[in-house]
């Protein structure tokens, strides 16, 4: 849609960028709300409250508490993560494939597939990984500490300075790892078979 009448293969690398980014912009906007449930249910240390046993109370108790907003609570660090772990993602793989074609001799296949979809799975969560750890920030921040993503952002690298971003990094990649690499493959063995 960005891009009418161009194939695939010769977007400029912006345009794969922005395509990617737009798609999980819209996609983690929409999901906001059970994020923000998640990070609550998983955040406490001991049994959590009774509102926050089952995901649709937790969901009433915050539109209860909070009103409609508060399903959308830390939605800007939400977005910015998800936006920047799908243009990522999507556009080092079709950066990366063809290079790896070029360079190491691999032919269309699982191997290539594979090895394509490791590469950019580490790129995406590590380009994410900031805007994870201000993500979870933001949204169990019940003290009201941060005013958004972006102070969230200030603060941490005051207090914390540059690697606290990547707190986390190995699990995120962990996670995000062979997600890519199942959905890349999946895709690209189905291209093959079916067209």
């Amino acid at each position: 849609m960005l891009a009418p009448g161009v194939a695939k293969n010769d977007l400029p690398i912006g345009y794969k960028i922005l395509a990617g980014g737009l798609s999980g912009t819209i996609a983690q906007a929409a999901a906001n709300p059970c994020d923000l449930v998640k990070v609550r249910m998983i955040s406490h240390s001991s049994a959590p409250p009774p509102e926050y046993r089952w995901f649709i109370t937790a969901l009433k108790h915050v539109v209860k508490t909070e009103g409609i907003k508060g399903l959308y609570r830390g939605v800007g660090a939400n977005v910015g993560r998800a936006s920047t772990l799908a243009a990522a993602e999507m556009a080092s793989y079709d950066q990366i494939k063809p290079w790896m074609k070029m360079r190491f001799q691999f032919t269309e296949g699982l191997p290539l597939h594979a090895a394509t979809a490791l590469c950019s799975g580490f790129i995406a969560a590590f380009v994410a990984n900031p805007f994870d750890v201000c993500k979870s920030r933001v949204m169990k921040d019940d003290a009201g500490r941060y005013k958004g993503m972006t102070d969230c952002f200030r603060q941490t690298l005051k207090e914390e300075g540059i690697a606290s971003f990547w707190k986390g990094f190995i699990p995120a990649w962990a996670r995000v790892g062979p997600r890519v690499v199942i959905c890349f493959v999946v895709m690209e063995q189905l291209k093959l078979r079916f067209g």
